[in-house]
C-alpha cells in the first residue's frame, strides 16, 4: 500500500465518466509513481465537475499539463511531474490510499499572506540575534535547556 505523504507522480491517462450513485460528471486520472522503491506504482485520482468542484478540477489538470480548453482533449496531461498528496483512507472496513490532492511539484502547501523580499531581509534582520543566540543554547538529553528552572521554554 502506498504510505501517507507527497509522492513524486506522473498522470498516464484518464477518462471521463460518471459516479455510479449520483451520475456526475467526473474524471479519472491514472497516475504513475517516480520515485524509490514505489517507482511504477499507480494510483488513480478522481476529479469531480461540479459547481463546488469544478476549478479544483480543472486547475489540477493544468498541474499535470493539460493544455487545451476542451475536456475531451487531455493533450499534454501527460507532461508534468507532480506531487500527489496521499493519505488512507477507510471505507466499508477496507483501508486503501487515496489521491487527496494534485499539486505542483515542490509545493505541498500554499502560504496565503506570502512575504516579499523586501519583508524576508527586514524579517531575517529582526531574528538574527536570537537565531545566533539558539545555537549556544545548552542542551541536556537533546533537550533546550530551560537555563536553570523547570519551565519548558515556550
Amino acid at each position: 500500500m502506498i504510505p501517507n505523504g507527497h509522492h513524486r507522480a506522473r498522470a498516464v491517462g484518464a477518462e471521463l465518466g460518471r459516479s455510479p450513485k449520483k451520475g456526475t460528471e467526473q474524471i479519472v486520472v491514472e497516475f504513475q509513481l517516480l520515485d524509490g522503491e514505489l517507482a511504477g506504482e499507480r494510483i488513480n485520482w478522481i476529479g469531480y465537475f461540479t459547481p463546488n468542484t469544478s476549478d479544483r478540477t480543472l486547475e489540477a489538470l493544468r498541474i499535470c499539463g493539460w493544455k487545451t480548453d476542451d475536456v475531451t482533449d487531455l493533450d499534454g496531461l501527460t507532461d508534468n511531474e507532480v506531487s500527489l498528496a496521499i493519505e488512507q483512507e477507510t471505507y466499508q472496513d477496507k483501508t486503501h490510499a487515496k489521491v487527496q490532492f494534485v499539486n505542483r511539484l515542490g509545493s505541498g502547501f500554499k502560504m496565503k499572506s506570502p512575504m516579499n523580499d523586501a519583508e524576508k531581509k527586514a524579517f531575517a534582520a529582526k531574528m538574527r540575534g536570537l537565531a545566533v543566540k539558539s545555537r549556544s543554547v545548552p542542551k541536556q538529553d537533546g533537550v533546550p535547556s530551560s537555563q536553570g528552572d523547570d519551565k519548558l521554554p515556550f
